[in-house]
């Protein structure tokens, strides 16, 4: 089983994850094939407090399809586009372009050779 988290950077990003998390919860395939939970962020330095990511254990390839197209249509219903920042093991990934084939390489552990790690923690 795959464990992913999933974020946004920005402002008002509390909201943004609800916003995200809600969409997770209700899309059938996501539902069907991968359990989701709101999880406490790490403090970034300097700040309060952390904001909440998305949790995602993702159990087999029709998971990974599920999540792709969930967090495309998502993104695509938003006004303002926040970048999406997903933690894959100890690998950090922001991506302000969520295109299916970025998102499934994330997913599936092709992306670490496709410069869109960010190496920060």
């Amino acid at each position: 089983m795959l464990e992913v988290r999933i974020g946004v950077d920005g402002d008002d990003d509390e909201r943004v994850v609800a916003s995200l998390y809600r969409w997770l919860s209700r899309d059938p395939d996501v539902i069907d094939a991968a359990r989701t939970s709101l999880r406490p962020g790490e403090a970034e330095p300097g700040t309060m407090g952390a904001a909440e990511l998305i949790q995602v254990l993702i159990e087999d390839a029709a998971a990974v399809a599920g999540i792709v197209s969930a967090v495309g249509a998502w993104y695509a219903s938003r006004r303002s586009r926040p970048s999406i920042r997903i933690e894959r093991g100890e690998r950090v990934y922001v991506i302000t372009d969520p295109s299916p084939e970025v998102l499934r390489r994330i997913l599936d552990g092709t992306a670490e050779d496709e410069g869109e790690q960010r190496d920060d923690r």
